[in-house]
Parts: C-alpha cells; sequence; structure tokens
C-alpha cells in the first residue's frame, strides 16, 4: 500500500477540481507573490496562471486600487474631460461635492461614479488597473530611494557600516500610495480648463494673483484631508520636480529647448522650457508613464519619443497658451498649502486644520532641539509649529518623518516635540476661539 502524505492528498484533489474552479482558486489569493509561489507547486494550476498572467495581474491591481477608490474611480471615470475638456465651475462644484460626501462616514449614497465602474466592466477595470500599476511604480521608486533618515541622530555603528533598514510596512506604503493619489487629484484640477474661471477667484477672497493662479475650487479639497496626510502630499511633490530635472539637465535638456522652440517665436530660458515640459508631462503621462522618463534605463529613442509627443501637444496653440497660464505645479502646490494653513506668525492668515488642539503630534525633531522657538508657548507654539512645517528644509525637524511609522522613527532617536507654556509649565495657552472664529467666517 502506498505511503500517501496530507499534503500530497490535498495537492491530488486541487489537481481534480474543474478548471474553472482553479481559476477562481487563483483568482482569490490576495498577494500577487503568493500567487506566483502557490502556481508553482502544481503544474495544471501553473498552466493556468501562465495562460492568464496578464488578466490575473489586472485583477489584483484593481483590487489594490479599490482601496483608493474615492480618487481612483472619480478619476478613472473622468478621464478625457480633465484632460481635454472645458468644465463649468457649477460642474466641478457638483464633483467636489459628490467626492467630499465620498470621504464622509455618514454619506447615505455611494457617489455615481461608483455605478459608472460597475456599469463599465472590464474596459473601466483594465483602465484603474493601469493607473493603479503607475502610481504603485511611483511608490515602489520613492520607497527604494528615501527609506532612510534624513538627520543622523544614530551613532555610528563600530564596523563603520550603515544600518540596515527593515523594509517598508504596509501602513507606510499606503501613507505614500494615498499620496500620490491626493497628488493626481489636485494636479488634474489645477489643470482642467474653467469655462468661468473668475468665480472662482473674486477679489474678496484673496485667492488668486496674476503671477500664481490659484483657483479656490483646487485649495478646498485640501481641507478635506487629515494633516499629516496633506504633509505627505507636500513632501512627495518635489520627487517629480528634483527627478525629472536631474534628467533634463543630464539628457535632455537640448533635444527639449529644440523640439519647443519650434512652437514659438521668441527663445524662452531653460527654466521655462522645463517648467512646461514638467506640466505637459505629468498632465498627459502622470502616472501612467512618467517614470519612463525619470527612470535612467529609459534610452535615447524613448526619450525623444516623449519630447515628440509633448512638443505635438503643445503644438496647439491653445494647449500652448494653458499651460504656460498655469505656471510650475509642484511650486504653486506649496502656496496652495499656504493658502490653506496661513503663515505661523500671520494672525490674519486663514489657520486651517493645523490649528486645531487635536492635531497630534508626530516624532520628527532632533534631540535637544525640539523647536525651542515655539517651546515656551503651549498651545499657541503648538499652532505655530504647525504652521511651520510648509516646506521640507527646516533644520530642527524632518518633515519627512511623517511618512513613517513611530516604531522606525523612535528607532532612528526623533524626538515627538515637547510645548509647554512658560507662566504654568504645562501644555496648555490662549483659548481658541479667536481662531475658530476665523475659520468659520471664512469660505471657499
Amino acid at each position: 500500500m502506498a505511503n500517501t502524505t496530507p499534503h500530497h492528498d490535498l495537492s491530488s484533489k486541487l489537481e481534480n477540481l474543474p478548471y474553472d474552479i482553479k481559476y477562481l482558486i487563483l483568482e482569490s489569493i490576495s498577494d500577487y507573490d503568493t500567487l506566483v509561489r502557490f502556481s508553482k507547486l502544481s503544474r495544471a494550476f501553473y498552466n493556468i496562471f501562465r495562460e492568464h498572467r496578464r488578466a490575473l495581474f489586472q485583477h489584483f491591481m484593481f483590487d489594490e486600487a479599490s482601496e483608493y477608490m474615492e480618487e481612483s474611480y472619480l478619476l478613472a471615470c473622468l478621464g478625457g474631460r480633465l484632460t481635454s475638456g472645458t468644465m463649468t465651475v457649477a460642474e466641478l462644484d457638483n464633483l467636489y461635492q459628490c467626492y467630499a460626501d465620498s470621504l464622509s462616514l455618514t454619506a447615505f449614497e455611494r457617489p455615481w461614479y461608483y455605478t459608472e465602474v460597475l456599469r463599465g466592466g472590464a474596459k473601466m477595470r483594465a483602465k484603474i488597473s493601469e493607473s493603479h500599476k503607475g502610481i504603485k511604480e511611483h511608490c515602489e521608486q520613492f520607497l527604494r530611494k528615501e527609506l532612510k533618515p534624513k538627520m543622523k541622530l544614530r551613532p555610528i555603528k563600530e564596523d563603520g557600516t550603515d544600518y540596515d533598514e527593515l523594509p517598508p510596512t504596509d501602513s507606510e506604503r499606503r501613507r505614500v500610495m494615498q499620496g500620490l493619489y491626493k497628488i493626481w487629484l489636485l494636479l488634474k484640477f489645477h489643470h482642467v480648463r474653467v469655462a468661468d474661471p473668475t468665480e472662482f477667484a473674486p477679489a474678496n477672497r484673496n485667492v488668486g494673483t496674476p503671477s500664481y493662479p490659484l483657483r479656490a475650487d483646487v485649495a478646498r479639497y485640501l481641507k478635506l484631508w487629515d494633516y499629516w496626510d496633506l504633509k505627505v502630499v507636500q513632501v512627495l511633490l518635489p520627487i517629480f520636480w528634483n527627478d525629472m530635472k536631474a534628467k533634463y539637465d543630464k539628457r535632455g535638456e537640448n533635444l527639449i529647448r529644440e523640439a519647443l522652440c519650434n512652437h514659438e517665436g521668441d527663445r524662452q530660458d531653460d527654466y521655462t522650457y522645463f517648467t512646461l515640459f514638467l506640466n505637459t508631462t505629468l498632465h498627459l503621462y502622470f502616472p501612467h508613464t512618467g517614470l519612463r522618463w525619470i527612470n535612467t534605463s529609459s534610452n535615447e529613442i524613448e526619450i525623444q519619443q516623449h519630447i515628440r509627443s509633448i512638443s505635438e501637444y503643445l503644438s496647439d496653440k491653445k494647449n500652448r497658451a494653458h499651460f504656460e497660464s498655469l505656471g510650475d505645479f509642484t511650486g504653486i502646490a506649496y502656496i496652495y498649502f499656504q493658502q490653506v494653513h496661513g503663515s505661523p506668525f500671520d494672525e490674519n492668515g486663514f489657520p486651517g486644520p493645523e490649528a486645531f488642539d487635536d492635531v497630534p503630534l508626530k516624532r520628527l525633531c532632533r534631540p535637544g532641539r525640539a523647536m525651542d522657538e515655539y517651546r515656551s508657548q503651549g498651545l499657541e507654539g503648538k499652532r505655530r509649529f504647525l504652521k511651520s512645517l510648509n516646506h521640507a528644509s527646516l533644520a530642527q525637524a524632518d518633515l519627512q518623518s511623517c511618512m513613517w511609522d513611530d516604531w522606525r522613527l523612535e528607532s532612528w532617536g526623533y524626538l515627538i516635540p515637547n510645548f509647554t507654556s512658560s507662566l504654568t509649565g504645562d501644555p496648555t495657552g490662549p483659548s481658541t476661539a479667536a481662531i475658530e472664529y476665523q475659520l468659520e467666517s471664512f469660505e471657499l
């Protein structure tokens, strides 16, 4: 009598299942790496996996994208309208309210775009999956490059080698993914053509200026998001500028200048060329193929084709004029944040959510340098400190630490800032009544 093991019996039973059931089993595995390992345990399952690898991968991407469905579904359904269409103030207001309702736990109805995804079938799922794949590639590249302490707080190891960081956790990866989706949303609404744009920036609202055409319809999205979630967006934005500028300086400067100057009379400086190129690339290609320009693996033919595509798009005078009027998105986004959060020393500035006392503090300070400027001001010091975090180049703090889990920051030696009243010695401060009054009276 042959000896059998439980593992052998299970494999035999699985092998004898109908083809469709085998496929459903593969589709039910929630992790792609696990799917690959499981498929290799059985010839029958592996053959199914090889035959349907693309569909299974798309299924995983769609499931992952559904974790961010408020943004991923909305952007997929709007698609071309946000890329080349014109929208009225009323339409943008309706979209904003729909998105805001989707973030509310008390919403009674699902937004219309959830239904549109269901109606769209396989074509819509493929669209969402492809976009999520691009977001994920950006996320993984950022984690590979940036998972390390910015401030050297830990003692040097005796052997002189660097510390081996543990891989990013699911929560850290999710923060980056959410931030990238929010950037995509802001980018699209910032670039959309508005039929009646002056309605969004009347003079008494102090939202737009000729130099920086800020729009209140874009700034209001920032108010929907958690304070630290918004800080993640601020940290992520410079990567597009820095990474693309490095490639522009190294391999594309002459090509871009030559291609874009064919569609204008006056020659412009390199900064203007790059800003135009960056904005158009982000608008048309993020998150799908933007990495083809950023990655060092892209060859000369790919670079030339990418530049040619953008040049052809900008050959249309209306497209060109629209993008030239928008300015640099990555820089303007910081001004949006300033409009929403206010300056730490501007008492009349709109205070935003960071002025509220329930914003939790995180580990992002050097030992012994926990914001001496604000430390003895109690709650007011905390408010000023949080307002000051509008730029990543702070000497006493590392804004990027908002990306990482607390246990990791603690292992790096990062501290939570402490604010106490100089009079009482406990973390109290002035009343927030005046600030709350400003918040209630301000409307976007």
